[in-house]
């Protein structure tokens, strides 16, 4: 589901960058009605994976998180 949602709002947001007029104008509106849906969802998954699967946790703390992380944050 949040997959889903954060490429539509990818989608929309490449539309309201790249049109001009009515499409726009749509895509901009759409994606702004969009982005709380993505952050609300996004806030709920990541604590709910965590706790459902926790062994996901600990491959990030092996390898920072997304690289920019250093492992020393983990473990204080």
């Amino acid at each position: 589901m949040l997959a889903l949602l954060a490429l539509a709002l990818h989608g929309l947001l490449y539309l309201s960058l790249k049109t001009a007029g009515d499409l726009n104008i749509r895509a901009t509106a759409m994606a702004k009605r969009l982005l709380p849906v993505v952050a609300l969802v996004t806030l709920v998954s990541v604590p709910a994976t965590v706790i459902a699967r926790p062994v996901h946790l600990s491959a990030v703390r092996s390898i920072g998180l997304c690289g920019w992380l250093p492992r020393w944050w983990w473990s204080v």
